[in-house]
């Protein structure tokens, strides 16, 4: 789940909340569709949603059988999972952020990264970095003044 949820805490890290892109929704589906399955298939996290074994499929036909209070629980519990781990992600992230914004800005001109790119980049080696760059860099707030005064 702290994988699935690492590249969108890492986009709102360093460029704001309007700067996460759509290519996280997978990844937030993913981490979601696990925190469900941790309560409804395996029992895990809280007790109090029980110990019942449920098909793990959005509320459907297969869970008539639940009632509005415990599917209200198990929404609740995986909220938790998610919001837990979206919080050791970003404790993670910000204490190697500088690492991480030389990654990322090199992800965003490169798209597709060797290790040994990976490597350059994350040390501050970007004259070393062998991928064909397929964009310049992006600044946001300079890219966002553009878009501002075309609107106004």
């Amino acid at each position: 789940i702290d994988v699935a949820l690492g590249g969108q805490v890492a986009e709102e890290i360093f460029y704001g909340h309007y700067g996460i892109s759509a290519g996280c929704s997978s990844d937030l589906e993913n981490a979601s569709s696990t925190a469900r399955m941790m309560i409804k298939n395996f029992g895990m996290y809280n007790i109090d949603v029980g110990l019942k074994y449920i098909e793990n499929q959005s509320y459907s036909y297969q869970e008539d059988d639940l009632s509005e209070n415990s599917k209200k629980k198990i929404d609740e519990q995986i909220e938790i999972i998610l919001k837990e781990s979206r919080e050791r992600v970003k404790k993670m992230l910000l204490k190697d952020s500088d690492e991480l914004k030389r990654l990322a800005e090199q992800c965003y001109i490169y798209d597709t990264l060797e290790f040994n790119d990976i490597d350059n980049a994350v040390k501050g080696n970007i004259n070393l970095i062998k991928a064909k760059k397929v964009r310049e860099p992006f600044n946001l707030l300079e890219e966002g003044s553009k878009i501002l005064k075309n609107i106004l």
